[in-house]
């Protein structure tokens, strides 16, 4: 086992037992959500150099979408209700 000595204690070397990561790779649904916006504003390049950071990027803006919605759904639901009372209101 690799180790160094520090002190009355031996410690593990973790950077010689480390594995190397695995070669990061542009995911199906990254390429698929990058394909939905705007040409100007694709992060061509950043898909390209740091695969590993546009998932990422990919998947916080699919959460923030569904906070998004999580929040704004009540009071969307709230309004278009009222508005169908208003509306049957002055249609009776």
């Amino acid at each position: 086992m690799d180790a160094i000595r520090v002190g009355e204690r031996e410690e593990i070397d973790w950077q010689q037992r480390r594995r190397p990561l695995p070669t990061p790779r542009l995911y199906e649904q990254t390429s698929e959500w990058m394909n939905t916006l705007a040409e100007p504003i694709r992060p061509a390049e950043l898909c390209r150099q740091y695969p590993r950071i546009a998932n990422d990027l990919c998947a916080l803006w699919e959460f923030s979408k569904m906070g998004a919605l999580r929040h704004r759904s009540p009071v969307s639901r709230h309004t278009e209700a009222g508005s169908e009372r208003i509306a049957g209101q002055h249609s009776a």
